[in-house]
């Protein structure tokens, strides 16, 4: 099951249960998580357990030992690493500053505009970002997202 034979330690967009299962699916041995709890609080922890719990019943399983790399031989082997684009619509910002709030790597800042009806800037440090895009998953508005995102549209569509 370990391509590499090391233990795989999953992390990024674990945002319920169903993701736990796909990330074990892909051979995790543990499932890190920041965001979610961040954003819910830390009762998430025992709601994504009861959906991952109900999701291995549903299926007549009583381990995630039972899944874990099962969608390995599906996958690509070449490295489809992709560079996230953003886009910022001036427009739609509504100045909340929550993509600045939950940026773990202090890279972007909300500038507002020294004239009176003057566009809003969204400053970004391409040297302090990650490209994890959890600040476009916030926006409210859409004023900031991502325009290469999702890649590669099903691929994995028989």
């Amino acid at each position: 099951m370990k391509h590499y034979e090391i233990p795989v330690v999953a992390t990024g967009g674990v945002i319920n249960g169903e993701d736990v299962i796909e990330m074990t699916m892909v051979g995790a041995q543990a499932v890190g998580v920041c965001t979610a709890p961040l954003l819910q609080g830390l009762s998430w922890f025992k709601k994504c357990e009861m959906q991952t719990e109900r999701w291995l019943e549903k299926h007549q399983l009583t381990s995630l030992d039972e899944i874990r790399g099962l969608a390995l031989r599906f996958l690509p082997f070449e490295d489809r690493k992709i560079q996230l684009e953003f886009h910022f619509d001036p427009k739609q910002c509504t100045l909340c500053g929550l993509c600045e709030k939950v940026c773990p790597y202090n890279a972007r800042e909300v500038v507002p505009s020294d004239e009176e009806d003057g566009p809003v800037q969204l400053k970004w440090s391409k040297n302090d970002c990650r490209l994890c895009g959890l600040c476009a998953e916030v926006c409210k508005t859409g004023a900031l997202s991502i325009e290469n995102w999702p890649p590669n549209k099903g691929v994995f569509a028989p």
